[in-house]
Protein backbone atom coordinates (compact mmCIF):
# COMPACT_ATOMS: atom_id res chain seq x y z
CA UNK A 1 0.00 0.00 0.00
CA UNK A 2 1.13 3.61 -0.60
CA UNK A 3 2.29 5.19 2.30
CA UNK A 4 3.29 9.28 2.47
CA UNK A 5 6.17 10.41 4.10
CA UNK A 6 7.70 13.99 4.69
CA UNK A 7 10.84 13.28 2.65
CA UNK A 8 8.88 11.93 -0.76
CA UNK A 9 7.25 15.42 -2.54
CA UNK A 10 4.17 12.85 -3.81
CA UNK A 11 1.72 15.99 -4.89
CA UNK A 12 4.30 17.59 -7.57
CA UNK A 13 7.26 15.12 -8.93
CA UNK A 14 4.85 13.30 -10.66
CA UNK A 15 2.63 15.72 -12.13
CA UNK A 16 5.75 17.48 -14.02
CA UNK A 17 6.26 14.36 -15.36
CA UNK A 18 3.04 14.11 -17.00
CA UNK A 19 4.09 17.70 -18.01
CA UNK A 20 6.59 15.98 -20.20
CA UNK A 21 4.36 13.63 -21.68
CA UNK A 22 1.73 16.02 -22.31
CA UNK A 23 4.52 19.36 -24.19
CA UNK A 24 5.09 16.18 -26.48
CA UNK A 25 1.21 15.27 -27.45
CA UNK A 26 2.11 11.54 -26.74
CA UNK A 27 1.68 8.54 -23.94
CA UNK A 28 4.10 6.27 -25.22
CA UNK A 29 3.38 2.67 -24.13
CA UNK A 30 5.85 2.02 -22.22
CA UNK A 31 5.09 4.84 -20.15
CA UNK A 32 1.13 3.89 -20.07
CA UNK A 33 1.85 1.32 -17.03
CA UNK A 34 4.43 3.59 -14.42
CA UNK A 35 2.30 6.86 -15.32
CA UNK A 36 -0.71 5.09 -14.24
CA UNK A 37 0.68 3.53 -11.44
CA UNK A 38 2.29 6.75 -10.21
CA UNK A 39 -1.04 8.53 -10.83
CA UNK A 40 -2.93 6.03 -8.99
CA UNK A 41 -0.39 6.24 -5.89
CA UNK A 42 -0.82 9.96 -6.06
CA UNK A 43 -4.55 10.22 -6.12
CA UNK A 44 -4.62 7.38 -2.85
CA UNK A 45 -1.95 9.40 -0.96
CA UNK A 46 -3.98 12.29 -1.54
CA UNK A 47 -6.66 12.20 1.37
CA UNK A 48 -3.84 11.04 3.85
CA UNK A 49 -1.63 13.51 3.33
CA UNK A 50 -4.22 16.55 3.62
CA UNK A 51 -4.97 14.93 6.84
CA UNK A 52 -1.53 15.45 7.85
CA UNK A 53 -1.24 19.02 6.44
CA UNK A 54 -4.21 20.36 8.59
CA UNK A 55 -2.24 19.30 11.83
CA UNK A 56 0.34 21.36 10.93
CA UNK A 57 0.90 25.15 10.73
CA UNK A 58 0.49 27.26 7.99
CA UNK A 59 2.11 30.64 7.41
CA UNK A 60 0.58 32.82 4.39
CA UNK A 61 3.12 35.84 4.63
CA UNK A 62 7.11 34.81 4.31
CA UNK A 63 9.97 36.66 2.42
CA UNK A 64 13.07 35.47 1.20
CA UNK A 65 16.35 36.79 0.31
CA UNK A 66 14.78 37.12 -3.39
CA UNK A 67 13.85 40.48 -1.44
CA UNK A 68 14.30 41.74 1.95
CA UNK A 69 14.23 38.60 3.67
CA UNK A 70 17.12 37.12 4.99
CA UNK A 71 16.82 33.01 4.17
CA UNK A 72 16.78 31.35 0.70
CA UNK A 73 13.76 29.69 -0.41
CA UNK A 74 15.44 26.15 0.18
CA UNK A 75 16.49 27.12 4.07
CA UNK A 76 12.68 28.74 4.33
CA UNK A 77 11.15 25.32 3.30
CA UNK A 78 13.82 23.00 5.20
CA UNK A 79 12.91 25.48 7.78
CA UNK A 80 9.23 25.04 7.25
CA UNK A 81 10.09 21.33 7.87
CA UNK A 82 11.38 21.42 11.19
CA UNK A 83 9.45 23.63 12.66
CA UNK A 84 5.89 22.01 11.93
CA UNK A 85 4.94 24.50 9.11
CA UNK A 86 3.21 22.28 6.23
CA UNK A 87 1.96 25.37 4.18
CA UNK A 88 3.76 28.58 3.15
CA UNK A 89 3.17 31.57 0.53
CA UNK A 90 6.07 33.27 -0.46
CA UNK A 91 5.02 36.91 -0.58
CA UNK A 92 7.89 38.76 -1.78
CA UNK A 93 8.20 41.84 -3.32
CA UNK A 94 9.57 41.15 -6.28
CA UNK A 95 7.50 38.09 -8.90
CA UNK A 96 9.87 37.06 -11.35
CA UNK A 97 11.50 34.58 -9.69
CA UNK A 98 10.92 30.57 -10.78
CA UNK A 99 7.82 29.54 -9.41
CA UNK A 100 7.68 26.14 -10.37
CA UNK A 101 10.51 25.37 -8.87
CA UNK A 102 10.09 26.74 -5.73
CA UNK A 103 6.53 24.48 -5.85
CA UNK A 104 8.69 21.65 -6.69
CA UNK A 105 11.49 22.48 -3.90
CA UNK A 106 8.94 22.73 -1.34
CA UNK A 107 7.38 19.57 -2.12
CA UNK A 108 10.90 17.84 -1.09
CA UNK A 109 10.80 18.78 1.91
CA UNK A 110 6.66 18.18 2.77
CA UNK A 111 5.60 21.69 2.14
CA UNK A 112 3.04 22.80 0.00
CA UNK A 113 3.68 25.88 -1.63
CA UNK A 114 1.22 25.59 -4.72
CA UNK A 115 0.41 29.39 -6.00
CA UNK A 116 2.07 32.37 -6.13
CA UNK A 117 1.96 35.39 -3.90
CA UNK A 118 3.37 38.81 -3.66
CA UNK A 119 3.43 42.05 -1.30
CA UNK A 120 2.54 45.43 -2.75
CA UNK A 121 3.37 48.36 -1.06
CA UNK A 122 1.01 51.07 -2.18
CA UNK A 123 1.19 54.66 -1.20
CA UNK A 124 -1.35 58.12 -1.74
CA UNK A 125 -1.21 60.96 0.14
CA UNK A 126 -2.21 59.91 3.78
CA UNK A 127 -2.53 56.06 2.81
CA UNK A 128 0.23 53.83 3.21
CA UNK A 129 -1.01 50.08 2.61
CA UNK A 130 0.11 46.84 2.14
CA UNK A 131 -1.30 43.97 -0.18
CA UNK A 132 -0.75 40.37 -0.94
CA UNK A 133 -1.49 39.00 -4.30
CA UNK A 134 -2.05 35.61 -4.61
CA UNK A 135 -1.98 33.93 -8.24
CA UNK A 136 -1.98 31.15 -10.55
CA UNK A 137 2.23 30.67 -10.74
CA UNK A 138 1.80 29.17 -14.54
CA UNK A 139 -0.53 32.55 -15.16
CA UNK A 140 2.97 34.61 -17.57
CA UNK A 141 0.44 37.52 -18.09
CA UNK A 142 -0.03 38.17 -14.97
CA UNK A 143 3.60 37.95 -14.26
CA UNK A 144 4.62 39.88 -17.21
CA UNK A 145 2.17 42.53 -15.53
CA UNK A 146 2.78 42.88 -12.33
CA UNK A 147 6.73 42.98 -13.08
CA UNK A 148 6.16 46.26 -14.69
CA UNK A 149 4.31 47.79 -12.62
CA UNK A 150 7.05 47.19 -9.92
CA UNK A 151 9.78 47.76 -12.31
CA UNK A 152 7.64 51.24 -13.27
CA UNK A 153 6.22 52.22 -10.43
CA UNK A 154 7.57 51.03 -7.09
CA UNK A 155 11.31 51.56 -7.77
CA UNK A 156 10.17 55.52 -8.25
CA UNK A 157 7.68 55.50 -5.49
CA UNK A 158 5.19 56.57 -7.57
CA UNK A 159 1.54 58.00 -5.73
CA UNK A 160 -0.66 55.14 -6.80
CA UNK A 161 -4.41 55.09 -7.06
CA UNK A 162 -4.75 52.15 -5.22
CA UNK A 163 -8.23 50.88 -6.61
CA UNK A 164 -7.10 51.60 -10.23
CA UNK A 165 -3.87 48.75 -9.51
CA UNK A 166 -6.14 46.34 -7.35
CA UNK A 167 -8.86 46.23 -10.16
CA UNK A 168 -6.00 45.87 -12.45
CA UNK A 169 -4.79 42.77 -10.92
CA UNK A 170 -7.86 41.63 -9.84
CA UNK A 171 -9.15 41.48 -12.91
CA UNK A 172 -6.31 39.44 -14.12
CA UNK A 173 -7.60 36.81 -11.56
CA UNK A 174 -5.53 37.16 -8.66
CA UNK A 175 -7.13 36.98 -5.00
CA UNK A 176 -6.32 40.07 -3.19
CA UNK A 177 -5.52 40.37 0.96
CA UNK A 178 -5.03 43.66 2.85
CA UNK A 179 -1.75 42.82 4.45
CA UNK A 180 -1.08 43.58 8.16
CA UNK A 181 -3.36 46.74 8.84
CA UNK A 182 -1.83 46.90 12.21
CA UNK A 183 1.35 47.18 10.77
CA UNK A 184 -0.47 50.51 8.80
CA UNK A 185 -0.95 51.66 12.34
CA UNK A 186 2.86 50.95 13.53
CA UNK A 187 3.82 53.29 10.65
CA UNK A 188 1.56 56.26 11.71
CA UNK A 189 -1.85 55.65 9.78
CA UNK A 190 -5.12 55.98 12.20
CA UNK A 191 -7.37 53.33 12.19
CA UNK A 192 -10.32 55.23 11.24
CA UNK A 193 -8.56 56.10 7.79
CA UNK A 194 -8.06 51.99 7.14
CA UNK A 195 -11.26 51.36 8.23
CA UNK A 196 -12.78 54.15 5.19
CA UNK A 197 -10.06 52.81 2.84
CA UNK A 198 -11.07 48.67 3.17
CA UNK A 199 -14.83 49.97 2.85
CA UNK A 200 -14.14 51.59 -0.25
CA UNK A 201 -12.30 48.66 -1.45
CA UNK A 202 -14.94 46.55 -0.83
CA UNK A 203 -17.69 48.28 -2.44
CA UNK A 204 -15.60 48.10 -5.52
CA UNK A 205 -15.11 44.41 -5.12
CA UNK A 206 -11.86 44.74 -4.70
CA UNK A 207 -10.56 42.74 -1.63
CA UNK A 208 -10.66 39.45 -0.81
CA UNK A 209 -9.46 39.19 2.79
CA UNK A 210 -7.69 41.17 5.52
CA UNK A 211 -4.71 39.60 7.58
CA UNK A 212 -6.20 39.43 11.01
CA UNK A 213 -3.14 37.79 12.10
CA UNK A 214 0.32 39.39 11.75
CA UNK A 215 3.56 40.17 13.90
CA UNK A 216 2.03 43.75 15.32
CA UNK A 217 -1.47 42.55 16.39
CA UNK A 218 -2.91 42.12 19.68
CA UNK A 219 -5.93 41.20 20.94
CA UNK A 220 -8.00 44.52 20.59
CA UNK A 221 -6.37 44.94 16.94
CA UNK A 222 -7.32 41.47 16.09
CA UNK A 223 -10.90 41.65 17.39
CA UNK A 224 -11.57 44.74 15.28
CA UNK A 225 -10.29 43.49 12.28
CA UNK A 226 -12.10 40.70 12.58
CA UNK A 227 -15.51 42.25 12.90
CA UNK A 228 -14.54 44.43 9.92
CA UNK A 229 -14.02 40.55 8.22
CA UNK A 230 -17.08 39.71 9.23
CA UNK A 231 -18.80 42.50 8.27
CA UNK A 232 -18.13 43.10 4.57
CA UNK A 233 -17.87 38.92 4.50
CA UNK A 234 -13.73 39.24 3.94
CA UNK A 235 -11.80 36.01 4.49
CA UNK A 236 -9.84 36.14 7.72
CA UNK A 237 -5.66 35.49 6.05
CA UNK A 238 -2.59 35.59 8.77
CA UNK A 239 1.07 35.19 8.14
CA UNK A 240 4.15 35.87 10.69
CA UNK A 241 5.75 38.20 7.75
CA UNK A 242 8.67 35.96 8.04
CA UNK A 243 12.01 38.15 7.32
CA UNK A 244 14.72 36.12 9.41
CA UNK A 245 14.78 33.93 12.36
CA UNK A 246 15.54 36.61 15.16
CA UNK A 247 12.31 38.49 14.69
CA UNK A 248 10.03 36.26 13.76
CA UNK A 249 8.72 32.42 14.24
CA UNK A 250 7.72 30.71 10.92
CA UNK A 251 4.14 29.64 11.23
CA UNK A 252 3.34 31.84 14.21
CA UNK A 253 1.59 35.46 15.53
CA UNK A 254 3.40 37.93 17.42
CA UNK A 255 1.67 35.90 20.82
CA UNK A 256 3.03 32.40 19.31
CA UNK A 257 -0.35 31.01 17.97
CA UNK A 258 -1.06 29.79 14.50
CA UNK A 259 -0.14 32.33 12.27
CA UNK A 260 -3.18 31.43 9.65
CA UNK A 261 -6.14 28.83 9.12
CA UNK A 262 -5.57 26.37 7.27
CA UNK A 263 -9.41 26.99 5.60
CA UNK A 264 -7.81 29.93 4.14
CA UNK A 265 -5.56 27.99 1.49
CA UNK A 266 -8.61 25.98 0.71
CA UNK A 267 -10.74 28.54 -0.57
CA UNK A 268 -7.61 30.24 -2.50
CA UNK A 269 -6.53 27.49 -4.08
CA UNK A 270 -10.38 26.90 -5.19
CA UNK A 271 -10.35 30.52 -6.57
CA UNK A 272 -7.28 30.17 -8.61
CA UNK A 273 -7.81 26.28 -9.70
CA UNK A 274 -11.68 27.11 -10.72
CA UNK A 275 -10.71 29.39 -14.15
CA UNK A 276 -8.40 26.55 -15.34
CA UNK A 277 -11.04 23.83 -14.91
CA UNK A 278 -13.42 25.59 -16.73
CA UNK A 279 -10.81 26.75 -19.78
CA UNK A 280 -10.23 22.92 -19.79
CA UNK A 281 -13.87 21.75 -19.83
CA UNK A 282 -14.04 24.17 -22.72
CA UNK A 283 -10.98 22.70 -24.48
CA UNK A 284 -12.30 19.05 -23.77
CA UNK A 285 -15.25 19.78 -25.53
CA UNK A 286 -14.08 21.18 -28.47
CA UNK A 287 -11.87 18.16 -28.68
CA UNK A 288 -8.71 19.37 -27.76
CA UNK A 289 -7.41 16.55 -25.63
CA UNK A 290 -3.72 17.55 -24.64
CA UNK A 291 -4.88 21.53 -24.68
CA UNK A 292 -7.68 19.87 -21.45
CA UNK A 293 -5.01 17.81 -19.89
CA UNK A 294 -2.59 20.85 -19.61
CA UNK A 295 -4.83 22.95 -17.71
CA UNK A 296 -6.17 20.12 -15.49
CA UNK A 297 -2.39 19.22 -14.33
CA UNK A 298 -1.80 23.15 -13.64
CA UNK A 299 -5.31 23.14 -11.32
CA UNK A 300 -3.94 20.05 -9.88
CA UNK A 301 -0.46 21.63 -9.23
CA UNK A 302 -2.77 24.77 -7.36
CA UNK A 303 -5.25 22.45 -6.17
CA UNK A 304 -3.66 19.04 -5.17
CA UNK A 305 -6.66 17.56 -2.90
CA UNK A 306 -9.43 17.97 -5.25
CA UNK A 307 -9.58 14.39 -6.25
CA UNK A 308 -12.11 14.96 -9.14
CA UNK A 309 -8.70 16.38 -10.98
CA UNK A 310 -7.32 13.34 -10.69
CA UNK A 311 -10.17 11.08 -12.10
CA UNK A 312 -9.83 13.49 -14.76
CA UNK A 313 -6.50 13.11 -15.77
CA UNK A 314 -6.64 9.15 -15.49
CA UNK A 315 -9.68 9.47 -17.42
CA UNK A 316 -8.03 11.27 -20.38
CA UNK A 317 -4.82 9.38 -20.34
CA UNK A 318 -6.01 5.96 -20.28
CA UNK A 319 -9.53 6.55 -22.10
CA UNK A 320 -9.75 4.31 -24.83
Amino acid sequence: MFRFTSARPVNIIQLVGLGKCISQRRLPERQREPLLRDMDNLRNAVPVREGRQRELLCDAHVHTRYSDGRLSARKIFKLAQRSGVGTVVLTDHRASRDLLGDIILAAGYGVDCTFGGIELSLFRKRTNLHFKLYFNPFDTDFLDEINMVLNRDCKTGADFDIPETLDKFMRLGCWSVLAHPTGSEHRGMKRQLISESITDLCQKKLLCGIEICDKYCDTDSQRYYSELAARFGLIEDGGSDFHNRREHILGRQKDGLPAAPYSTFEIVRRFLSAPLIEAAQRKLQEGDVWGSLSLFRQASVINPYDLSLYDLILDILFRD
